[in-house]
């Protein structure tokens, strides 16, 4: 499996602060732009800031990727990753997600699901 098919970014504010892949530089910046502008569409039409696109092209664009699974945290937190099922198998066989982030991403969910439920 190759790393353009495979990869995961992790964003906080306008900064991104965990990959998993070979995402280059200049992506990872276009995606940062992509995930916020998504995120205030989404929250705009739909209130919800969860989305799985999926591509359904005759040939595969230069990422090579089909599917994209994207999860907005209070509109300030944003983590991305293609191929979801396959790619975090890879990144659980190569130790999983760092501690620090999966924390944010804890906190940040529970946080919500402490708002919905009060």
């Amino acid at each position: 499996m190759r790393n353009e098919e495979h990869w995961a970014i992790f964003v906080e504010g306008n900064e991104v602060k965990w990959t998993f892949g070979d995402p280059k530089e200049e992506f990872q910046q276009i995606i940062a732009d992509f995930l916020r502008g998504l995120g205030n569409f989404g929250e705009e039409l739909f209130g919800e800031g969860i989305a799985s696109i999926t591509f359904d092209l005759p040939q595969h664009s230069g990422s090579k990727t089909t599917e994209l699974f994207i999860v907005s945290l209070q509109d300030h937190f944003f983590f991305i990753i293609s191929e979801p099922a396959t790619t975090l198998m890879l990144i659980s066989a190569e130790g999983g997600i760092p501690f620090l982030i999966k924390q944010v991403m804890t906190a940040v969910l529970v946080g919500q699901a402490s708002i919905l439920y009060a």
